[in-house]
């Protein structure tokens, strides 16, 4: 029987594919700027809004007010068309990868908690946890986590009940998910799918999967 009781995910890139939905967003947002009267071509901008959004804020709607702002830009009719397409799209894609519901239900049938630990925003993270539908297969959400501060992740391990090595943490960014977890005594596994950040660090994950469904191999 796995000794694992547990389990902590991060959200962006483990249980969702965050930056795909942020450059979908971000591509259409761009489109609606041009249509609103922005004189930038579009391949130039869509590129250069993306790569500001991640430099500048990955939350919230100041990016793009500042990005026009930079360009002497800035209309209210130009931020409006630009935030209106990236909700809309981003409302659109805001889904699950493709397994992990499933997964969910067999995990909880199998006893194993739970739960979020994330850098987001509160307000946001929840949001997208309640955009997806998973709210109700969680124990415990931790947000704000400055991860990879342990703090976090020994908050959510004390609100399981459980003690850290019974408890396993699944994260994208190595610097952050699998440093973090191994300095609060937790099981590390590394979702290598949604890496997309940051560097793989000296510090060995204990599992590697490289696709969500992977997980229930481990147990």
């Amino acid at each position: 029987m796995s000794k694992i009781k547990g389990i902590l995910f991060d959200l962006d890139n483990t249980l969702i594919d965050f930056m795909k939905m942020k450059r979908m967003a971000c591509s259409e947002a761009a489109s609606a700027m041009i249509g609103a009267g922005l004189k930038m071509e579009f391949e130039t901008l869509e590129k250069e809004l993306f790569g500001f959004y991640l430099n500048y804020g990955i939350e919230g709607d100041y990016p793009f007010t500042d990005f026009l702002k930079k360009h002497n830009a800035y209309t209210d009719a130009i931020l409006a068309s630009a935030i209106n397409a990236y909700h809309r799209v981003k409302s659109a894609f805001l889904e699950p990868y493709p397994g992990v519901i499933p997964m969910f239900v067999k995990l909880i049938k199998q006893g194993i908690k739970l739960g979020i630990v994330t850098d987001a925003p509160s307000l946001k993270a929840h949001q997208r946890i309640d955009a997806m539908k998973l709210h109700g297969f969680f124990d415990v959400v931790v947000t704000e986590a400055k991860k990879p501060d342990s703090q976090g992740f020994l908050k959510a391990v004390e609100k399981f009940g459980l003690k850290p090595q019974e408890v396993m943490m699944v994260g994208d960014w190595p610097e952050k998910d699998m440093v973090g977890a191994k300095k609060a005594g937790l099981i590390a596994c590394f979702a290598k799918y949604g890496h997309s950040v940051g560097v793989e660090t000296a510090t060995e994950p204990d599992h590697t999967i490289h696709k969500i469904e992977e997980l229930l191999e481990i147990l």
